[in-house]
């Protein structure tokens, strides 16, 4: 049989969680709700209660509990199932026994732990007293050493447990134990490193939500319950939060083979973050009643602070040591405005954002160094292995020769390293480098020994048996990065990446400049063409070579650009003035138009990012814009018309703005504004205007004045017909006289016809 392969990741499937007995120091009930039915229980309710499991089973609750206990119950039940209830000195059962009772609530059925109630020595005087005499002794106390050694010992002074450790767990899980009080006849454990195996992945997930452990006989009968299953969900009871869960037979091997009867287990908990344990060794069985075991609780949260405390005070000393080489970096980054030249002129500054010993900068395939490095040849492998294999922004070790095996040979220099990668294209690189550190590490007993045990065909790995001192060197390893140095680093890095992002913003406005001027410089060709004829071939021969170098930036830059390009073509080519603004009026993007209209109007140049209305000179119309650009922000489309004149610089003309809110997804993300030139369209409606005066005076004339003289004539016509001969020639001579009349009328009227332009 092959025991290679056996290993303790193999512990880390056992199903603590889920042991289906419990330990024997109390009982356990499960009732449904809102039956309030004891559905499940321990068999050992008999010697507790002097009641009979399956006559317990299905009774209701309220046969075993009184009226104000009940009453208290429902109370549990509007509450939290993330809470836990306490009620000490209940009377149950055939022997009117007292217990104190932790109630869980889990939304169908509560969870009742009940354990012997006994007298507690403790007064809340003496709890005063000694919550005082911890609290001052872990002011005084400045060093993280210090503050567990006085944990330590007041925890052991007030349970006369026969060793109490504090616990600090590392960034791999192992634990190692910084502070120890133990009774004279015990071997020492202070300074010994616990394997990560030790306490199993699943373990500490209950220690982080399950704050206390205890174990006062860890040689008990474990308890079954009836039955086996839960038969509300028909699944093992999650046991996670139970103070009675029945402990894992590993676990149990474990204690046996240090020689401890009892322990106490209590989480450090810093944050949300499992930092450490205080674990409590007896060697003959001893139990914590709950009041004892809620004051040692209490004081674990008050160590809790003052680590926090301590530890927060170490993070600002570091943040503001490091805080002025980065500022002054980035000051200088954004002064000098050329990031390879200022980074590599300045690689002192880098080598101070952390404790390394030395930095490089890596990048055009130029490599700049400061401090203690690897050679070149080495780096650049490092940096090709980097490229190739590590694409994520920033890459963090402590033993680089576990990933990288060239290391081996560098590991004096370059046992680990920090590397920031800040292009995703490019090998753009800066490593940080820190040098071997051999480390003699204790171990309470050889963690890497492996005892395997086999009966009936199957194997399982048995806890190690002895705990005495098991020195380690290890070598290829650096001291580890702190939480601040990769936190800089990587504010760092972020900094970097959009220092590079605004930088090609920049250099695409510039290359879009330069290629409006070109194309500016193809239609001065044209035109040119147009008035000197006599060079027309070389000037179309230049121009086709204009046309053809354009082109070929057009497709570099449509290459780069992309879509966004083609959209931004579109723009640029419309006959109206564009402008997208973000939901702050900043420009987001306007097209060529925009940008040429605004120079000539205000001598300015337009930015992506610039606030919209800095742009407008005029108040009046700055707050018209303000007021419209509001409205639109609503989701209300504005259209208004508004005639413009700059005498200064020979500028009258006539626009229509559009304001248009722009959705994505349903919200409103920015405003679009159209500048439409309606400037025609007015010109044409005033010729109309002024056609339609003409027109009405025509018509007033030949309305009013055509017809006086025409019935005259008519009138006279009549007369001559039917009057005296000899009258006729008066007739006529008044004849001749309106029909001058009437022809002056017609030539008028012939005069301001001649005047419309059709």
């Amino acid at each position: 049989m092959n025991f290679s392969n056996v290993d303790l990741s193999n512990c880390e499937k056992e199903p603590i969680h889920i042991p289906n007995t419990i330990q024997s120091f109390g009982f356990l009930l499960l009732v449904s709700i809102p039956q309030y039915q004891i559905v499940q229980c321990s068999t050992n309710v008999s010697h507790f209660l002097g009641l009979d499991s399956t006559m317990l089973l299905h009774s209701l609750l309220s046969e075993l509990f009184s009226e104000e206990d009940m009453k208290w119950l429902r109370e549990c039940e509007k509450g939290s199932t993330e809470n836990r209830y306490h009620r000490a000195s209940v009377c149950l059962g055939r022997k009117a026994s007292f217990f104190n009772l932790t109630v869980r609530y889990a939304h169908y059925y509560f969870v009742i732990e009940a354990e012997p109630h006994t007298e507690s020595p403790l007064s809340m005087d003496t709890c005063q007293q000694w919550s005082w005499q911890l609290i001052q002794d872990l002011k005084r106390a400045k060093k993280l050493h210090k503050l567990a050694d006085v944990m330590a010992k007041h925890i052991r002074k007030i349970t006369h447990y026969d060793r109490v450790m504090v616990y600090e767990f590392d960034k791999d899980w192992n634990g190692n134990v910084i502070a120890e009080s133990r009774i004279k006849s015990l071997d020492p454990f202070l300074g010994h490193h616990f394997p990560a195996s030790d306490i199993p992945q699943q373990a500490r997930k209950i220690y982080h939500n399950n704050t206390l452990r205890i174990i006062p006989d860890v040689n008990y009968s474990p308890i079954n319950l009836e039955p086996t299953l839960n038969p509300i969900t028909q699944q093992p009871l999650d046991m996670s939060l139970l103070s009675l869960r029945s402990v894992s037979p590993m676990h149990i091997e474990y204690l046996q083979n240090m020689g401890v009867s009892a322990t106490l287990v209590i989480s450090i908990m810093v944050g949300d973050h499992l930092w450490g344990l205080i674990a409590c060794h007896h060697h003959s069985p001893k139990y914590m009643a709950y009041d004892w075991r809620n004051l040692l609780e209490h004081y674990t949260q008050i160590f809790a602070y003052h680590v926090d405390f301590l530890e927060d005070i170490s993070r600002q000393k570091f943040d503001l040591q490091i805080e002025h080489q980065e500022k002054e970096l980035i000051k200088k980054i954004l002064q000098e405005q050329n990031l390879h030249e200022t980074l590599s002129n300045h690689l002192d500054l880098l080598l101070k954002f952390n404790n390394a010993s030395g930095v490089v900068f890596y990048a055009n395939q130029q490599l700049y160094k400061e401090g203690v490095t690897p050679n070149k040849n080495f780096i650049e492998s490092l940096i090709d292995w980097l490229f190739v294999y590590r694409s994520e922004g920033i890459y963090i070790t402590d033993s680089l020769c576990k990933d990288f095996e060239p290391a081996f040979d560098y590991s004096s220099v370059a046992s680990g390293i920090l590397a920031l990668r800040f292009s995703k294209y490019e090998k753009s690189f800066i490593i940080w480098f820190k040098p071997e550190v051999s480390q003699s590490i204790i171990w309470a007993g050889n963690p890497y020994q492996k005892n395997i045990l086999q009966h009936d065909n199957e194997i399982r790995l048995s806890p190690r048996k002895s705990f005495e001192k098991w020195e380690e060197t290890v070598k290829n390893k650096s001291l580890p990065w702190q939480e601040e140095e990769i936190k800089l680093a990587e504010s760092f890095r972020l900094f970097l990446m959009e220092y590079i992002a605004n930088q090609t913003t920049l250099l695409e406005a510039q290359n879009l400049a330069l290629n409006i001027k070109v194309q500016e410089q193809v239609l001065e060709v044209k035109k040119a063409h147009h008035f000197l004829q006599d060079a027309n071939e070389m000037l179309k021969q230049q121009n086709e070579e204009l046309i053809a170098q354009n082109e070929e930036i057009y497709k570099l830059y449509k290459a780069l650009k992309g879509s966004r390009h083609n959209l931004k073509t579109v723009l640029d080519n419309i006959t109206q003035v564009f402008f997208f603004l973000d939901r702050d009026c900043n420009l987001v993007f306007f097209n060529q138009l925009a940008a040429k209209l605004v120079e000539q109007f205000y001598e300015k140049k337009l930015l992506i990012g610039q606030h919209f209305l800095t742009v407008i000179e005029e108040e009046k119309t700055r707050k018209a814009v303000e007021r419209n650009f509001q409205k639109a922000l609503l989701g209300n489309g504005v259209s208004v018309e508004s005639e413009i004149i700059r005498e200064d610089i020979n500028f009258h003309r006539w626009y229509k703005y559009d304001y248009n809110p722009v959705y994505d997804q349903g919200e409103i993300i920015g405003v679009v504004v159209l500048m439409i030139d309606i400037t025609v369209i007015k010109q044409a409606q005033k010729y109309i205007e002024t056609q339609n005066k003409t027109l009405r005076k025509i018509a007033f004339i030949q309305s009013h004045e055509v017809r006086r003289p025409l019935a005259n004539i008519l009138g006279l016509l009549h007369l001559i017909k039917t009057e005296d001969p000899t009258e006729k020639e008066g007739y006529l001579a008044l004849l001749e006289q309106e029909s001058n009349s009437l022809d002056d009328i017609i030539h008028k009227i012939v005069n301001k016809i001649n005047k419309i332009n059709f």
